[in-house]
């Protein structure tokens, strides 16, 4: 897990850096992975989007091309299936641990999309990554300091420190990511793309329960893993064997059990 940089290395020195992995295949080679498998995930939740909101197809992408932000388009879907499958069911359930899989999943992919890029001399095996809004804090402060007037010559030092102290990175919002940081954020992409892909299986199956047992019973109970591979229920037993949508479904369960319902 990406730790701040000033908790690593406090007194690192650090640039902010397009260049940050060049010569550095141990961490470019998992950033190009991240971006790429992203784009799968991006893909699967899309079809998911369209089969949920549908039935026509055209017009569930013209929705899902309107939203254009992810946050809107996750909004959109939980609302679309609350409704849809009901707040209390199973389905609605299943669905909403495999869309938190899809947010954590995902933090690691927009930050390498979104925040700044740099590197440390202290730090050579590692990608550090700036939020945004400190940089921005950092540049208008710049920006600022430039209309100031001349500085007085008996308060040049005093002056002198309060700039750079503003001028100064908070440190705890660059995080340090090493190469098992972004395996680690690239296995979470994964289980992503796992997980959308079998909840599709799971609410849209090829063979229902009932058509399976009479292929099993027609066919043999040595053709009983290929006639299961299709229906709700193998979807869901692989979408159990995921270590985050286990950890999303726990926490979902615990939230219903510490807010249970008013009765009727």
């Amino acid at each position: 897990m990406p730790q701040p940089l000033s908790r690593v290395s406090p007194d690192a020195q650090f640039s902010l850096s397009t260049d940050a992995l060049i010569d550095r295949p141990d961490l470019a080679n998992p950033v190009t992975q991240i971006f790429a498998l992203w784009a799968v995930v991006e893909q699967e939740f899309q079809i998911l989007f369209s089969r949920i909101v549908g039935p026509d197809e055209v017009a569930a992408d013209t929705v899902y091309s309107i939203l254009t932000s992810e946050g809107l388009r996750r909004t959109a879907l939980d609302a679309v299936a609350k409704a849809k499958f009901g707040a209390d069911s199973e389905k609605f359930e299943v669905f909403s641990a495999v869309l938190a899989v899809y947010k954590r999943a995902g933090k690691v992919r927009h930050k390498l999309a979104h925040w700044r890029w740099g590197i440390s001399p202290n730090l050579p095996d590692a990608l550090l990554l700036a939020d945004p809004s400190n940089v921005k804090l950092v540049s208008l402060t710049n920006t600022y300091m430039r209309t100031l007037e001349p500085l007085d010559a008996n308060k040049r030092p005093e002056k002198t420190a309060q700039i750079l102290k503003h001028l100064t990175f908070d440190t705890s919002k660059i995080l340090v990511y090493s190469p098992k940081d972004l395996q680690e954020g690239l296995a979470e992409i994964g289980q992503a793309a796992r997980a959308l892909f079998h909840l599709d299986m799971y609410l849209n199956p090829m063979t229902t329960k009932d058509r399976a047992k009479e292929l099993m019973q027609a066919m043999g109970p040595e053709f009983e893993g290929a006639i299961n591979v299709g229906t709700s229920a193998e979807a869901l037993r692989q979408l159990s064997t995921l270590s985050l949508f286990q950890e999303a479904r726990a926490r979902l369960s615990q939230g219903t059990n510490k807010n249970p319902q008013s009765p009727p």
